[in-house]
């Protein structure tokens, strides 16, 4: 009997997997956040795709999965999920266990007019921006690692007083002690920006924009925005929020 115990252990750990491989996705993404929705599901709990996903009114489109088995062996959550749709297109690694969530090996565009925020000048924003994420873990203590890269478009609508030339803003992604830091860069003829983007573990982001153009005139159209001149030639602005009332 003491030999046959393994293998009828075995058996029913095989038998009870077989039963939840089973198991509709919707049985598990019912009890998904409020903010989080979708039109239809399909697939198995370790396998399954969404049509129609929306985050707080926000379109996503469809959002495919497929859960890793061994990370829950270990009490975390762990799967590869493409999104596909008019705000997000891209693919990579998401984890989650004790309250720590991973993105890895990620790659995405965002259409970030699909988003629905504005610019430092409180226009529209339009444009994408594409990430490749290394990794990041982000949890209750804040940023735990972090190395990605980061690139936007932006700046060629929303500061079209350069002449519209290529201001591709660029930057490397860290953490700075609990908080994700983001800072970009561009430059032209016109002259420089930097943009740096911070997120708190409260959930609290600051976005700054400091400029300094080569022509002295443009300072009037930047002190018409609502930029302070900190410095001679120097002009920027800062702007406070939390995570959630973007959503």
């Amino acid at each position: 009997m003491r030999k046959l115990l393994p293998l009828i252990l075995l058996g029913i750990l095989v038998f009870a997997a077989a039963i939840v491989s089973r198991l509709p996705a919707s049985l598990v993404l019912d009890r998904l956040p409020s903010e989080v929705s979708y039109n239809a599901a399909s697939g198995s709990l370790w396998r399954g795709e969404l049509q129609g996903v929306r985050v707080s009114g926000q379109s996503i489109g469809r959002v495919t999965y497929r859960i890793k088995l061994l990370p829950l062996l270990t009490g975390r959550a762990a799967a590869f999920v493409t999104a596909d749709g008019p705000s997000l297109t891209g693919r990579g690694d998401v984890a989650y266990g004790s309250d720590t969530v991973t993105v890895s090996d990620f790659r995405g565009q965002a259409n970030l007019q699909g988003l629905g925020l504005t610019d430092f000048f409180e226009a529209p924003l339009v444009g994408s921006a594409e990430v490749e994420v290394d990794r990041i873990a982000f949890g209750p203590s804040g940023c735990e690692q972090a190395a990605f890269r980061a690139e936007t478009d932006v700046l060629v609508q929303s500061l079209g007083v350069f002449g519209g030339e290529d201001l591709t803003l660029s930057g490397e992604g860290a953490c700075q002690g609990e908080n994700l830091v983001l800072p970009l860069g561009a430059d032209s003829s016109q002259g420089s920006v930097d943009v740096q983007l911070i997120l708190s573990p409260e959930g609290q982001w600051v976005s700054s924009m400091t400029v300094q153009p080569t022509d002295p005139r443009f300072g009037s159209i930047f002190q018409g925005a609502g930029f302070r001149n900190a410095e001679p030639g120097t002009w920027s602005i800062e702007r406070r929020g939390v995570v959630g009332d973007l959503l």
